[in-house]
């Protein structure tokens, strides 16, 4: 199905596929990002439990923009935390040449200006021509995504989904 814009809201993208498509495409887009750091091991939601793909609890979509709850579109969103990288600046370089390779455009990139603390991050965001986020950030402390799925006013992205919805 061809992505389309949502009439109230010119800057969504609606491509109103169903929940468990996206809830698919959403977990195995953040696992390739992982995957992509070289850092396997020690990524957690922010609640400390550990990541996995098939990840047992459901998530409830929330509106896209400023979309109307009742209509949508809305949006699968969570947040990863791992293991501080050893040089930050490189980690985020990295996960940019990641970004790039996956169509991804660069919509932001930020570094710590030399007057910062040095737990400042390094961080790049990409989104995909389907409205998929990736915001990347590392530093010495840690390193964390916040992975954003394509938004759909599909009926059921209403509805709670896991591995475990048909």
């Amino acid at each position: 199905m061809e992505p389309q814009v949502n009439s109230s809201q010119a800057a969504v993208l609606d491509t109103n596929r169903t929940s468990r498509e996206i809830f698919d495409d959403f977990m195995a887009t953040s696992d390739a990002a992982i995957q992509a750091t070289g850092a396997l091991e020690g990524w957690r939601f922010t609640d400390e439990a550990p990541w996995s793909p098939v990840h047992e609890q459901p998530i409830l979509a929330e509106t896209c923009g400023e979309g109307d709850n009742t209509t949508g579109p809305w949006h699968f969103e969570h947040v990863l935390l791992g293991e501080p990288a050893e040089n930050p600046e490189a980690d985020r370089d990295q996960m940019r040449r990641y970004l790039e390779s996956q169509g991804m455009e660069i919509t932001a990139q930020f570094q710590p200006e030399p007057h910062e603390p040095a737990h400042a991050p390094w961080t790049v965001s990409g989104k995909s021509p389907d409205g998929v986020k990736i915001k990347y950030s590392s530093n010495h402390l840690g390193r964390g995504f916040i992975v954003t799925s394509e938004c759909s006013s599909h009926p059921s992205m209403q509805e709670v989904v896991s591995p475990t919805t048909p």
